[in-house]
This record gives structure tokens, sequence and C-alpha cells, in this order.
């Protein structure tokens, strides 16, 4: 070789020149990938806040709803338990009613055979002042109907019982012939107790149509109690099953989420492995260059 030293000097400078064009070329793409490396973990990272937010929304929706769910329901338990209560009442209602109208409608028929009977007693003794011949004939058969009175008197006006032995005791001093003033007498102490009578129907129809008021008042309003509580029931109902469609919607949201969030995660991972291990690479291949730059 004519110009050994010129050649190898020209050698090294030309490997020094393509390790400097090397370098600047590995830079320039190191920072490229390291640009996009950036960009990606940042795409990556509102990734996987968008997904944490919805995932958090979506938990807290489904919270929402079953809190929702339980409420409508221990609502709707009490709800049915109240309409139980009202249709128990209403029961308990009709039954009494059919009772005391049974009782009332027997205590109405009694009062009226009795003052019944006192009209026929009045009607006999009337035939008996004026035809003394029937005397025994006919106190027997005011007996009979005095007896029927005493009955009802017992049952349902046992003060009235005092009457009734004065009543027996005038009749006693008629014995062979009608006296007018004994017959008048028995006369105005029946009429006094067929007052009596009368007046105590009265006061039990009266209260009979102040009980059927008062019945008809407490069935309109349980019946209204019922219809309300049958309303809310049915919207209770409706309210359960919309909570827990609602739950339904959202688990589905939560497993879709989760899943995304988990993709978005693992997906940055791998991704931040390959930019590190990029990184580590330039930095061993910047070593090696600027060490074999250092001996030439």
């Amino acid at each position: 070789m004519e110009h050994p030293l010129e050649d190898i000097a020209t050698y090294l400078y030309d490997i020094q020149s393509n390790l400097q064009s090397a370098k600047v070329s590995g830079d320039q793409e190191h920072v490229d990938y390291q640009d996009a490396c950036t960009l990606d973990l940042a795409t990556f990272d509102n990734e996987i806040t968008t997904y944490t937010n919805s995932l958090n929304t979506a938990q807290e929706s489904f919270d929402n709803a079953k809190a929702t769910e339980q409420d409508k329901s221990s609502k709707l338990s009490a709800e049915q338990s109240d309409l139980a209560g009202y249709q128990e009442d209403l029961a308990e209602e009709n039954s009494n009613n059919e009772v005391r109208l049974a009782e009332y409608t027997k205590n109405n028929a009694d009062l009226n055979d009795a003052i019944n009977a006192c009209t026929e007693a009045l009607d006999l003794l009337s035939r008996l002042s004026t035809s003394p011949a029937l005397f025994i004939q006919l106190s027997s058969q005011i007996s009979n109907k005095l007896e029927k009175v005493r009955e009802k008197l017992a049952k349902h006006l046992p003060a009235s019982l005092t009457i009734y032995t004065p009543i027996i005791n005038a009749l006693a001093q008629i014995k062979n012939k009608a006296n007018p003033e004994d017959v008048r007498a028995v006369s105005e102490l029946i009429t006094k107790l067929k007052e009596e009578l009368t007046e105590h129907l009265n006061t039990l129809n009266e209260n009979e149509v102040n009980r059927v008021d008062n019945f008809n008042t407490a069935v309109s309003n349980l019946n209204n109690n019922i219809e309300t509580s049958g309303a809310r029931i049915d919207q209770l109902t409706q309210d359960v099953a919309d909570a827990q469609a609602e739950q339904v919607n959202q688990q589905s949201k939560i497993d879709s989420y989760s899943s995304l969030l988990s993709a978005a995660e693992e997906a940055r991972t791998a991704r931040k492995e390959q930019c590190d291990s990029e990184d580590s690479l330039y930095a061993s291949d910047s070593d090696s260059r600027l060490f074999i730059l250092f001996f030439l």
C-alpha cells in the first residue's frame, strides 16, 4: 500500500461518520417512538379514566336502584298489610251488619206483635163492654193476648213488666160481669203499655236508621281505602319491577365497563413494557456507540 495510514484514517473517519449518522438517525427514531409511546399511553390513560368514571356511575346507579327496590318493597309489604286489614274490617262490618240486621228484624217483629196484641186486647175489651155475656170467652182471649205481650216485654222492655201486673190484677177484678170502671182501668193500662211499646219501636227504628247510615259510611270509607290501597300496591309493584330492571341494566353496564377497563389496563401495561424495552435498547445502543466513538 502506498498510503496505508491515509487509508486507515479514511476508513476510521468513515466509520465515525457512519456511527454519528446512525446515532442521529437512532436518536430521532427513539424520539419518534417515545413520542408515539407518550401519545398511546395518554390515550390509554384517557380510556382508563373514562371507563373508570363510567363504571363508578353505573355502580352508583345500581346501588341507587337496589336501595329503591328495598324501599319500595318495604312500602309494598306495609301497603299489602294495610289492604288485608281493610278487607278484614270490611268483612267484619258486613258480618256485624248481618247480625245486627237480623237482631233488629226480630226485635221489630216482636214489638209489632206486642203492639198488635195490645190493639187486639183493647178491641176485645171494647166488645166486652158491649157484650157482657161474652165475658168468659173474651176475657180468656184478652189474657192470651196479654200473655203474648208479657213474653215480648220480658225480652225487650223488662221495666214495663211493672205495668203488666196491674193489668192482670185489674182483669181479676172483673169477675162475673164486666164492670165499666174495671174495663176502663184495664184499657187505660193497656193503652199506656201500647204507647210505651210504640215509643220503643220508634226508638228502635231511629237507631236502626242511624246504624245503617253509619254502616254505609264505614263500608264506603273502607271500600275507598281498599281501592286507594290497591292502586298504591299496583304502583309500588311497578316501582319494584322498574328498580329490578334498572339493576339488571346497570349490572350489564358494570360488566361491560369492567371488561373494557381491564382490557385498557392490560393494553396500557403491554404498551408500557414495549416503550420501556425500546428505551432500554436505545440506551444500550447509545452507550455502545459512545464507547466506539470514544476510541476512534
